[in-house]
């Protein structure tokens, strides 16, 4: 029997309060490979070090990771830099997601934040978005500026493409609770809650927070509350590792929080910058102890 689309089992899963498991970072896992984010864009190793990523996505395979990201974060930065191979290079990261020890998981195409001028990165992001069009699905994640991720995800859905998924990327300033997004380049800024309200006009397969600004694991866990008060369609989290105290966690605590999250409305949860494979294989452990863990009928 033929395994679902990614859409049937992410609403299926959403069905069953249960979750998918992602996997984690690649171009964290890849800097201790060699890699300098400072002067390389990650996608570049799709090409120059196409074993470098297979280790990573071997890991997260063996950590027991159900969707893997393509290696494409970087890819619109790249047309815009004027790159020549920048299609080389996404066509290699699909593959390489899908290679044949791990092949049995879902390839998500990653379209990365929306930066640079207004002239540029909207069509960057599309052409990269067309091209990964034989993903399972497509997730444009880390959006900083809820202007920008609205005329993005506009086009998108207009577009034949997999469906889409949005993942924000939410600050918190040290000392307080209330986490937020910019709305453009004013002093304007939305809530978690009122981005959820916009997601409910779009038709979106979900939405997600990842990363950010000096959150902590609880602040993740009220944001998807004040996503699930707006809207019933499926959530997602990927926290990241902020270079704070207060905000580091272990693979231990990381997994110590999924019952909360799934009662939340999580139905997906994967890690972000500065997370590893242990962290996903520690997630694992603890969605199959609690019987959280989705599995579909094949």
């Amino acid at each position: 029997m033929a395994r679902p689309a990614w859409k049937e089992m992410v609403r299926d899963a959403h069905r069953q309060g249960k979750l998918i498991l992602f996997d984690g970072p690649m171009g964290t896992e890849l800097v201790q490979s060699g890699l300098n984010l400072e002067t390389t864009l990650s996608h570049h190793w799709n090409i120059t070090h196409p074993d470098a990523v297979r280790v990573v996505y071997e890991d997260y395979s063996n950590a027991g990771a159900q969707a893997l990201l393509t290696n494409t974060f970087s890819a619109h930065v790249g047309i815009v830099q004027g790159e020549a191979n920048w299609q080389q290079a996404v066509l290699a990261a699909l593959e390489l997601a899908r290679e044949p020890e791990w092949d049995h998981l879902y390839a998500i195409g990653s379209l990365g934040t929306a930066v640079g001028e207004e002239s540029t990165y909207q069509d960057a992001i599309l052409r990269v978005a067309k091209l990964l069009n034989t993903a399972d699905g497509l997730l444009l994640e880390t959006q900083t500026r809820m202007d920008r991720t609205r005329v993005l995800t506009e086009q998108l859905v207009q577009m034949d493409l997999p469906p889409l998924m949005v993942s924000i990327s939410y600050s918190r300033f040290p000392k307080e609770d209330s986490c937020w997004v910019a709305e453009d380049t004013t002093d304007e800024v939305l809530s978690a809650g009122e981005v959820a309200k916009w997601a409910t006009t779009q038709p979106l397969l979900a939405l997600g927070a990842n990363c950010g600004n000096n959150l902590r694991l609880s602040d993740y866990l009220n944001i998807m509350r004040e996503y699930r008060e707006q809207t019933d369609i499926a959530l997602f989290i990927r926290p990241g590792i902020t270079p704070s105290i207060e905000c580091e966690f272990s693979p231990k605590e990381f997994a110590g929080v999924v019952k909360s999250y799934a009662q939340a409305g999580v139905t997906m949860i994967g890690g972000c910058c500065g997370t590893t494979p242990m962290h996903t294989a520690a997630l694992r452990r603890e969605l199959e102890k609690q019987g959280l863990l989705y599995q579909d009928a094949c």
